[in-house]
């Protein structure tokens, strides 16, 4: 029975050790995928240099981060030029350009710190009368939010036949996110508008409906761009596809009002 127990604990004392263990574990890669995703270089970034006759030029670097190690172009004086040996370590960057002048290798060597949006450090280079050793400050590029379209409202537009008959449709729209739902109207006759979609700038949608015994199907896709949408309408009502210009603009009080 002495012998039974002595089991038991030994057991329920190497199993207590084996859960430490796989919680450590754990937490240790929860803790270098946190490191590694404050430390993401992946971005446009750009600094200030100056000639040695002191005229200031713009670089930029161009990087993507794949775990710790770096690729990218630098574009400057010499073009666009691919970094080698790129590699990040706990927020230490390095990385090297190497360019070619008159047959000859010149090398510059990047090393600094990330944080956040900036990247400070030091640039070595064998050439360009210069110091060898400069400071390094890059400032990532923050891409500016696009803002929100909308493009709830009744739009308006002029339509002119191949025979020179003039109709001015409307086409009254609800958007929830990206779905959206409409009617679309012409003198005394409306239409469900289906098939329809806003996706960032661009709106489509589509009519049928039924016209001298067939049906007749219009598609309409266009660039929403403040109170106007400019594209193209596809229908084939004279029986065979055509394509027009569509030029609508929004009407009523709701004009205007759109970001």
């Amino acid at each position: 029975m002495k012998r039974i127990l002595v089991s038991r604990c030994s057991f329920l004392t190497i199993l207590a050790r084996l859960c430490a263990i796989a919680t450590c574990l754990t937490l240790n890669g929860q803790g270098r995928a946190q490191d590694n995703q404050k430390s993401d270089v992946t971005g446009t970034w750009k600094w200030t240099q100056r000639r040695p006759n002191g005229q200031p030029f713009e670089t930029t670097l161009k990087l993507k981060q794949q775990g710790d190690k770096i690729t990218g172009v630098q574009l400057g004086r010499g073009g666009e030029v691919n970094i080698r040996d790129g590699i990040i370590r706990e927020g230490k960057l390095s990385f090297k350009v190497v360019l070619d002048f008159g047959g000859g290798e010149r090398i510059i060597k990047y090393e600094g710190a990330l944080k956040d949006d900036t990247i400070e450090g030091k640039i070595e280079s064998d050439f360009g009368g210069g110091p060898p050793v400069r400071p390094w400050l890059a400032k990532r590029e923050i891409a500016k939010p696009k803002p929100a379209m909308n493009v709830t409202g009744t739009w308006q537009w002029t339509f002119t036949t191949p025979g020179g008959q003039t109709f001015e449709p409307r086409v009254r729209l609800a958007q929830t996110g990206e779905r959206l739902t409409g009617t679309v109207f012409w003198g005394e006759g409306e239409a469900a508008i289906s098939d329809a979609s806003v996706e960032d700038e661009q709106v489509s949608f589509k009519v049928v409906r039924e016209r001298a015994g067939r049906s007749v199907t219009t598609q309409y896709r266009g660039k929403l761009a403040g109170d106007t949408i400019v594209g193209k309408i596809e229908s084939d009502w004279s029986g065979n596809v055509q394509t027009f210009d569509w030029n609508a603009r929004k009407v009523g009080a709701q004009a205007n009002a759109s970001p």
